[in-house]
């Protein structure tokens, strides 16, 4: 269920942090505010890596912390434009094509110019896999593929309202087995496709990136503020 421990509201207020739930394969609440590890909150032990690039405010891992810009708890993190955190290839964020997932964070996101991506698993080289992005009219999307060419396969992408506001939004990723994908911003249902055409699995052996486009390196990444970012293997219910 999509209760007020998955939404708490829109605005600037510093919330209190949201509990680990049942189901869940990753959380991350980057309350740590120090090192260059962003540690799991769930019960799987997903740590992620952080990198900081070499241009940017950020000089090193330890910079991406950022104390006073966040959503829950103590810390958020920051991306300046060559940022990213990542796990290495895990089965506990691979999909088949009938399988349920949800993933759902909370961002913060100046005017945007181009497209930038906010978490991802997918390999170009294998089955496709799934991403949330914000295009470069400030919309989000979050789609699935199957093949090795990003297209994607299916998609709900927001097109009423863009949100590159500098305020904090949630969003929230649903994939109902192959019936439908559905997006949810601040607990409002804002996106959805429910003709699912993916066929296949969607299991790949990429790693899982934040703050970058899926090969980690080279295109699309985020310059925005993130907080608890969470996985789940089921499909959150409104």
């Amino acid at each position: 269920m999509l209760g007020r421990e998955d939404w708490s509201g829109g605005g600037s207020q510093v919330m209190a942090a949201p509990r680990a739930d049942s189901g869940t394969v990753g959380w991350w609440d980057f309350d740590e505010a120090n090192g260059s590890s962003a540690l799991d909150k769930s019960s799987m032990s997903n740590t992620l890596t952080m990198t900081a690039g070499a241009t940017g405010v950020n000089d090193a891992a330890v910079d991406m912390w950022d104390l006073a810009t966040r959503k829950y708890g103590k810390s958020g993190i920051e991306f300046d434009g060559d940022d990213y955190l990542t796990r290495a290839d895990d089965p506990d964020f691979d999909f088949t094509a009938t399988e349920d997932f949800s993933v759902t964070g909370w961002f913060k996101h100046n005017t945007i110019a181009v497209e930038q991506h906010i978490i991802n698993k997918y390999s170009s080289s294998a089955a496709g896999g799934w991403k949330v992005w914000m295009d470069s009219d400030g919309d989000i999307g979050f789609g699935i593929d199957n093949d090795t060419t990003w297209s994607p396969t299916d998609q709900a992408l927001t097109t009423s309202k863009n949100y590159d506001d500098n305020a904090w939004h949630q969003f929230i990723g649903v994939k109902t087995g192959t019936s439908r994908l559905d997006l949810y911003v601040d607990g409002v249902l804002v996106a959805s496709d429910t003709s699912i055409t993916a066929s296949a699995t969607l299991a790949n052996a990429a790693a899982l990136y934040i703050g970058v486009n899926s090969d980690g390196t080279s295109n699309d990444w985020d310059d925005s503020y993130l907080d608890s970012i969470k996985i789940y293997r089921s499909a959150l219910s409104a």
